[in-house]
């Protein structure tokens, strides 16, 4: 099907597509193709008079992943999360829920260009043993648990290295550890009273 230009599009051509499994989906495209991060890279004022969106809530993490089993293994036998009902998509993966949070693992895509060694997370660290520190300024996912003293011996249970910090002005804990696959993740308790210590404060880099 060729490029249609869609109504009210702001110059947009709209294009259904297919992926290489047959699942169909449309295709969307700018009169100037850019990543989202070119809007904030110029110094002109970018002019705000289209729609806004209104978020509902927060619906779901992903994780591409290479093993599926194994990650689907950690999240459940080490973390807890349950294993939902999904979707008969034409690719393997796992959805996960656990303290009210969803987590999707999907199987990634062989077909799709990849630099390499863009998934070896050890690639990431000029080292020979990344330290589970080295992810409390980065990405991971955050987890609130019910006794984190609970949670230090179900890690320790299996043999998983941890890092313990103390949050400041509170008497708050986090962890932080790596997942399988080098995800990195943190667990934490008194949540809501590092978030009662910042009441009234100002927000500040």
């Amino acid at each position: 099907m060729a490029p249609v230009a869609a109504p009210g599009s702001l110059g947009y051509t709209e294009e259904k597509a297919q992926t290489y499994l047959g699942e169909t989906f449309w295709k969307s495209v700018p009169p100037k193709k850019q990543h989202a991060s070119a809007l904030w890279e110029s110094d002109e004022e970018q002019e705000d008079a289209g729609p806004s969106i209104e978020l509902v809530s927060f619906n779901h993490a992903a994780l591409g992943v290479q093993d599926v089993d194994s990650m689907t293994k950690f999240y459940t036998k080490v973390l807890g999360m349950k294993r939902l009902a999904r979707p008969p998509f034409p690719f393997s993966g796992a959805w996960l829920e656990g303290g009210g949070m969803i987590l999707h693992l999907i199987d990634d895509d062989p077909t799709i260009p990849r630099k390499k060694d863009a998934r070896d997370w050890k690639e990431m660290y000029d080292v020979d043993h990344p330290e589970p520190w080295y992810i409390r300024r980065g990405a991971h996912k955050a987890f609130a648990v019910a006794s984190l003293e609970q949670a230090e011996l179900r890690l320790k249970h299996f043999n998983i290295e941890f890092h313990k910090f103390l949050v400041p002005g509170t008497n708050a804990s986090q962890i932080f550890l790596y997942d399988p696959e080098g995800n990195g993740i943190e667990l934490g308790e008194h949540y809501d009273e590092i978030a009662a210590s910042l009441k009234g404060k100002s927000a500040r880099l």
